[in-house]
């Protein structure tokens, strides 16, 4: 796909250099020529411009575009005024970084395909790894349920995969990823994750193992807290 992300501070600049990694064509623009000259090896192309300029706008590639990720989080207006010109420009799809709940409003009203919250999803998800000591990582699915990927509590460890009674517990185990450790040359060790969807019933759980969970966020965080 041909994406062009705009605005390359924290989350923009991880947001295109994934893309890339993806096997996209991301371009990555920004009014900094620091910014983009940071991120210019790890993209396809960067573009220093203000993109509310309305004749800048006009000599980029917008139409060609599959998807155009606006992730300004610094300025209101600055976003409003960059959607409204991508889409005066042909557009095809715009997606836009939310800073607040009238930014938000405002970019629903401007018919924007898709708005996210990077901030406010990422403590939503956070809540439980705060919480919860065994709580690797958490994604907030709804206001009542989540997938969270919990270690392997002390009771069961030693015991089998399918020895688990998650189902007691009205939880469902999507994955089961088992660690692994993996010498460097620097002679430090590193823990890694073979994820296996089936054929791990027999597997002895360790402590270190992974157990992707889903369920209602009441009976996830019973099961963690037990």
């Amino acid at each position: 796909m041909k994406i062009m992300v705009i605005g390359l501070g924290n989350f923009g600049t991880a947001l295109a250099v994934k893309l890339t990694q993806f096997g996209n064509e991301v371009i990555g623009i920004d009014r900094s020529r620091h910014k983009t000259e940071s991120i210019k090896e790890f993209v396809t192309t960067v573009v220093t411009v203000d993109i509310t300029e309305a004749s800048a706008v006009a000599q980029l590639p917008v139409s060609e575009m599959d998807v155009i990720v606006i992730s300004i989080g610094e300025n209101l207006g600055d976003s409003v005024i960059a959607t409204a010109l991508l889409k005066d420009n042909g557009a095809k799809r715009v997606c836009c970084r939310a800073i607040s709940e009238t930014h938000f409003s405002i970019l629903m009203n401007m018919g924007v395909s898709h708005i996210f919250t990077p901030e406010v999803d990422a403590a939503n998800n956070s809540v439980s790894t705060v919480l919860f000591e065994l709580v690797h990582t958490a994604y907030v699915i709804s206001d009542l349920y989540k997938v969270c990927e919990i270690y392997v509590p002390k009771r069961y460890v030693g015991l089998k995969v399918k020895d688990l009674t998650l189902k007691n517990h009205n939880l469902q185990l999507l994955l089961f990823r088992q660690a692994k450790s993996e010498l460097h040359p620097k002679y430090m060790v590193k823990m890694i994750f073979e994820d296996r969807i089936s054929g791990y019933e027999d597997a002895i759980l360790k402590k270190d193992d992974l157990l992707v969970v889903f369920g209602t966020k009441k009976d996830i965080d019973r099961f963690v807290s037990m």
